[in-house]
């Protein structure tokens, strides 16, 4: 098996040079809770509180109390996403450089070779 297919991609190389493209997302999460007699309007509330463009619901928890109300509290995980695009000598030098510069608090979603 070649390295790259290891690696989980196929290297094109040109010219002695490998340019390879990687998706990244931020693992930032946070977390709304509150309580309410009405699961499905609790939902609702909550999740309103996030801002829906920037936040993926990741789980939903919901505890019943003895008096018949509901605790409720979703988490929810960054939906930001970027793309990084690094070039090497092979693709093993690519990928290296690449997983070198994915930031703190990012983490590797996929990662192909450059048309």
């Amino acid at each position: 098996m070649c390295l790259c297919a290891a690696l989980g991609g196929f290297a094109g190389t040109i010219h002695g040079v490998t340019t390879i493209r990687a998706t990244i997302r931020s693992t930032e999460t946070t977390e709304v809770s509150g309580s309410g007699a009405d699961t499905e309007k609790l939902r609702a509330e909550l999740t309103s509180r996030l801002d829906g463009d920037k936040w993926d619901v990741t789980q939903i928890s919901t505890d019943r109390k003895k008096d018949g109300t509901f605790d409720m509290r979703i988490t929810a995980r960054s939906a930001e996403v970027r793309e990084m695009t690094v070039t090497g000598a092979s693709y093993a030098e690519a990928r290296s450089e690449l997983l070198g510069k994915v930031p703190d608090g990012w983490q590797l979603l996929s990662v192909r070779t450059a048309d």
